[in-house]
């Protein structure tokens, strides 16, 4: 009656319906709910609910139960739709299910509640594109968590969700199918929580985040419990049901000796609309092998599957229709798999059409399917009975069964013991036994050697072996003549001369599979090229892709080369050989190219306390063709400080420091070549440092890079004014949290009207009684961390007022407050002010000479120039002979101490001539 009101209303227009003891609109609904075993819908049901939507259900059940319920037709496809589930009244902590567009996995969902009372709420934005089913029906009661299924209803269900701090449950899905079929359940997801139990006929119990094989029914009817014991966590587990044909015995355990034949009739007439399904599951350690007797299958559209594994999605081994004559039936390729489980389906359309088909399947103890998956793998046959039954095995060069692949077959072999007369080897350059022959190891021979098929399978067929014989190989891909396809994530390609005596162009595809952010690396050595031969490495996958980089006869090896952009490329590589005649002698290498995959060198994250941005393979050079970037995400409320440890770049390549606060970003500096930049200080929430060292192709120069450090700071800045007054935060509070503050002082370099230079005039006013290795001031001559340490010499107890001079126009001051356990002491509150200082005087190399610089025997100016037109003193002669001996020797000894000691106390004295703070603190690097 609902849904018939909810239709009227829709049509009508009407824009308040009553319904039961509530009410809804278009936009606007509300429903108390107390019956128990009730159903309900969203509005306009099984039509889509509207836009602007707000809906409220309150269910309400007896006192002392909880409630079950089930959403079976579960549709929030709407963009910014919500709808959401609160045990018991409405508020954040409360809710236990918050479901959208994007967290809807299945088309069934249950939720349990811990009182007797839940509230849903539906609400739908005003978007109408994407409109989606938007929909919902959903049933709740008081039983036990679960619900039952019939094949008329959803096809996936599994998640369940619950207040935390739940007593675990077990949650129950009966599936019945209808018609006397048989019902078919796979699980899509691992399970993240407990266990789940499948009762069909016994019960199987499956856990963890494995594969879970697929099931079909042994009745109608199949059950599966989902036993959660994780209070803290809802489960998730993706499953999926449909009803299929009842054609016989669906699941097959064989025995290592049996067969089994696979049909849905003995004859006649194919019944329309058939899906049968059948498992055959061999000894573990077997593989099966199949071949069709019968395969008269008429209509096109009817099919045979058969897959290799557990579950029904997994690799197709083959799909077979058509009416065959006994002979060609018998030139199908044998069936061969992989492993001990193959799932077989037979499905036919609408049509009812003539015909059959009969498969056999045999477990086999050794012989097997080989796919190429990239690394070599290991087959063998160790005979330890008496005798074992003829084995097949099949190679191929590709990951699927259905694709062939382009490359060779390559087996090798590293045991090989053929003492029995009769035990054979043969091997045939095809996918059976009916292909042309390659080779064949006869008995008595105990050297095997390597095979190559023609083309991208191979097939091998071992027989007569009894105990005591064994072949122990490897099976590879290898890439034709001068050309291959590599998907791996990492791996070597290589190109000799003799391989170039028919081909003037040879071409490689590396295009290996890859995550998020993976950047393709590769690298050339053993570089060997004729004059005019070209190594030419496009971004795609042809030669009218764009080219990258050009590798010519004058290399001996190239950098690291990476794909364009942040992707795993895929990258064309050609070799191009030019009609000079070759200087090379046959099996000489023309080159060896090493890839893999990267993890890339476009990061984004927040930013610690402090850290590192360095180039790619940093210290070591940098690679070619490189686009990269790393964004931190800053503090609210702090400054970023740069320092350029280390900064080596070719002059073509650049890296640039940009503050993406805002919007258009602003370019703090743009750097090259091979100087240290300044040091950096600014305020933002975003920080990108990006790095290009993309070039011309043929212009393949790198250098080392760079390492940048970076600190966050809770003040400072920079400087710029000709005289200024700056504080530590809060001042003059003293500071109570751990601070880091950096201010750089840079003044006008030269005054504009005695043409002389300026410096800075420091002052500094601080209790010094406290400092120590948790609170100190650092100040550098110089704008830069890297610049010379001015030593502050200790003084205890009083509040000091300290002043400075620079030797050039800038300061680097740094404060430092660390809040420790062992720390009680609050930070020091610093007060700083400078001004320009005007100098009067100039040493010849342009430095600004202090005043008690001149004529104290020190050179402080550095080009002597302090110590230039001083006045000479001189000593009045004394007629006393007596002491000449004396003298004579106290000079010698003078003498020599103060060649030893001179050069310290220069050091020493110049350090002091500094006008310098009284501060607790010692040089700090």
């Amino acid at each position: 009656m609902g849904r018939l009101l909810a239709s009227l209303c829709a049509i009508a227009g009407v824009l308040l319906c009553v319904q039961g003891e509530g009410f809804y609109a278009q936009d606007e609904c509300s429903y108390d709910l107390t019956v128990n075993d009730t159903s309900f819908t969203s509005p306009l049901y099984p039509a889509p609910y509207g836009t602007e939507v707000n809906c409220t259900w309150n269910i309400t059940v007896d006192e002392g139960s909880t409630i079950n319920l089930v959403f079976y037709d579960f549709h929030i496809d709407g963009d910014g739709d919500l709808l959401l589930v609160y045990d018991g009244s409405v508020s954040e902590e409360n809710v236990i299910g918050n479901f959208s567009k994007d967290s809807i996995t299945t088309e069934s969902i249950i939720v349990l509640s811990s009182s007797n009372t839940t509230i849903v709420k539906l609400t739908s934005s005003n978007l109408t594109s994407d409109y989606g089913k938007r929909r919902f029906e959903a049933f709740y009661n008081t039983d036990d968590c679960g619900w039952t299924f019939t094949d008329t209803m959803t096809k996936t269900f599994g998640s369940v969700y619950y207040p935390t701090g739940s007593q675990p449950v077990n949650c129950k899905w009966n599936l019945e199918a209808r018609y006397g079929d048989k019902m078919f359940l796979t699980v899509n997801s691992p399970l993240n929580n407990g266990y789940f139990l499948i009762n069909n006929g016994d019960t199987a119990n499956y856990t963890g985040d494995g594969v879970f094989p697929d099931i079909i029914s042994t009745s109608t009817d199949l059950s599966v419990t989902l036993v959660f014991t994780n209070k803290d966590s809802s489960p998730s587990l993706q499953a999926s049901f449909l009803t299929v044909s009842d054609c016989g015995p669906s699941s097959i355990k064989l025995n290592v000796t049996e067969e089994v034949t696979i049909s849905p009739i003995q004859g006649g007439t194919l019944t329309k609309m058939l899906d049968c399904r059948w498992m055959i599951e061999g000894p573990e350690s077997t593989a099966l092998i199949g071949h069709f007797d019968t395969l008269t299958i008429q209509d096109s559209n009817d099919y045979v599957r058969v897959v290799d594994g557990p579950k029904l999605s997994s690799n197709l081994i083959g799909e077979y229709t058509g009416d065959f004559s006994p002979e060609q039936t018998k030139a199908i390729p044998p069936i061969l798999s992989t492993q001990n489980v193959v799932w077989v389906q037979f499905k036919t359309d609408e049509v009812n059409s003539d015909g059959n088909f009969q498969l056999k399947l045999n477990p086999q103890e050794k012989g097997q399917q080989f796919l190429h998956v990239g690394a070599n793998q290991t087959f063998q046959v160790n005979v330890t009975t008496e005798t074992l039954p003829t084995q097949f095995y099949r190679f191929s060069s590709s990951a699927s069964y259905t694709q062939p692949g382009g490359d060779q077959i390559q087996l090798t072999f590293n045991k090989c013991n053929l003492a029995t007369v009769n035990a054979t080897v043969t091997f045939y350059d095809g996918d059976s036994d009916l292909s042309p022959l390659l080779t064949q190891f006869v008995g008595s021979h105990s050297n095997c050697f390597p095979v190559y098929s023609n083309g991208p399978s191979m097939f091998v067929v071992v027989d007569g072996f009894e105990k005591g014989d064994y072949i122990v190989g490897l099976f590879n891909a290898v890439e034709t003549g001068c050309h291959g396809t590599y998907l791996d994530p990492s791996g070597t390609f290589s190109l000799s001369n003799d391989r170039l005596k028919d081909s003037n162009l040879c071409s490689w595809t590396v295009k290996p599979s890859s995550g998020d952010g993976n950047v393709l690396a590769m690298s050339f050595s053993q570089l060997q090229m004729n004059t005019g031969d070209q190594i030419v490495v496009y971004d795609g996958v042809t030669d009218e892709d764009t080219k990258i980089a050009t590798l010519n006869s004058s290399l001996h090896s190239s950098p690291t080369i990476f794909s364009s952009g942040h992707s795993a490329g895929p990258v064309f590589v050609q070799y191009k050989k030019s009609v000079t005649p070759t200087t090379l002698t046959a099996g000489d290498p023309v080159f060896l190219a090493m890839y893999e995959l990267h993890g890339g060198c476009q990061r984004t994250g927040d930013a610690g306390a402090s850290g590192q941005v360095t180039s790619p393979q940093f210290p070591n050079q940098y690679p070619f063709n490189a686009v990269c970037w790393q964004k931190l995400n800053v503090g609210s409320g702090k400054l970023i400080y740069l320092l350029f440890d280390s900064f080596n770049l070719y002059d073509k390549h650049k890296v640039q420091v940009v503050n993406n606060t805002n919007t258009p970003s602003t370019v703090i500096g743009s750097y090259s070549g091979d100087v240290l930049p300044n040091d950096i200080i600014f305020d933002g929430t975003k920080v990108e440092v990006n790095f290009s060292s993309v070039a011309t192709d043929t212009d393949l120069m790198v250098s080392q890079g760079y390492k940048i450090s970076y600190t966050l700071l809770d003040g400072g800045g920079n400087l710029t004014e000709s005289a200024a007054n700056f504080t530590t935060p809060g001042f003059p509070a003293p500071l109570v949290n751990s601070t880091v503050c950096i201010w750089i002082i840079t003044v006008v370099p030269t005054n504009p009207t005695s043409k002389k230079p300026n410096i800075v005039n420091l002052n500094i006013s601080i209790d010094v009684s406290k400092t120590g290795d948790d609170n100190y001031i650092e100040v550098r001559d110089g704008p830069s961390q890297r610049s010379p340490l001015i030593d502050l010499t200790k003084v205890q107890g009083g509040v000091t007022q300290k002043s400075l001079l620079s030797r050039e126009n800038s300061l680097w001051v740094k404060y430092v407050y660390r809040k420790t356990d062992g720390n009680a002491d609050a930070g020091i509150p610093a007060n700083f002010s400078y001004v320009t200082y005007k100098c009067t005087d100039v040493c010849k190399n342009g430095i600004c000479m202090h005043s008690d610089w001149v004529c104290d025997g020190i050179d402080q100016c550095g080009d002597s120039s302090d110590e230039q037109n001083c006045p000479t003193k001189t000593c009045p002669k004394k007629s006393l002979a007596g002491p000449i001996i004396l003298t004579v020797v106290l000079t010698f000894i003078i003498t020599i101490l103060l060649i030893i000691a001179a050069p310290r106390l220069k050091r020493w004295y110049q350090t002091r001539k500094y006008s310098t703070m009284d501060s607790d603190v010692t040089e700090r690097i």
